[in-house]
């Protein structure tokens, strides 16, 4: 009976052995997989982000770059500071589309000073716009590759996202709807959906 018990343990040891290595084979497969599927380097994702923000990288600091995936599909997260501003994009690692974009205002370095300008209280107020609703507009066509008059139900309207102003710009051509959301202060495109 001792003899048998220990025959089943031996054998019990070796299919959770066995069990492992498949496992640990399994995990090697999928991360290798998405490896192979990264069609871009992390230094091109770099440059993507970069030239869409209109930087150069010694125009910019606290510049990560980070692999990451978004449902199942490898990107890179990029993420840099300049002028007070916060840059997050996503990048897909495959074909090198920006698939998500998103500029805030750093609030650590925004609030660690005036750095000698003028303020009426202590709190961080919204930033004037510096670009008007014609410029904002010219961009979103411009990116788009149509100008005003190849487009149809043209809207421009002024808002703000955390108290940095934007224009929200949408227009059709076609069966196509576009909706563009511009960084009032910078010119850079914040947001934007084709459908």
């Amino acid at each position: 009976m001792t003899k048998m018990k220990t025959m089943f343990n031996k054998k019990k040891q070796l299919l959770s052995l066995t069990a492992i290595v498949s496992l640990a084979a399994v995990g090697s497969v999928g991360v290798a997989t998405v490896s192979a599927a990264s069609n871009i380097s992390a230094e091109q994702a770099k440059s993507i982000a970069l030239s869409d923000a209109g930087f150069d990288a010694n125009q910019v600091t606290a510049l990560k770059v980070e692999t990451d995936s978004d449902n199942d599909i490898p990107v890179y997260e990029v993420e840099f500071k300049s002028n007070h501003n916060e840059y997050d994009y996503t990048i897909n690692a495959t074909d090198g589309s920006i698939t998500e974009k998103d500029n805030d205002i750093d609030d650590a370095s925004s609030n660690s000073g005036n750095n000698g300008t003028n303020s009426n209280s202590g709190s961080n107020t919204k930033q004037p716009a510096r670009l008007s609703s014609t410029d904002a507009k010219s961009i979103a066509l411009s990116d788009a590759g149509l100008t005003e008059s190849g487009v149809t139900a043209l809207k421009v309207e002024a808002d703000s996202d955390n108290d940095i102003p934007v224009y929200e710009i949408e227009f059709k051509q076609g069966n196509t709807e576009y909706d563009y959301t511009v960084n009032a202060v910078n010119g850079t495109i914040v947001e934007k959906d084709i459908s």
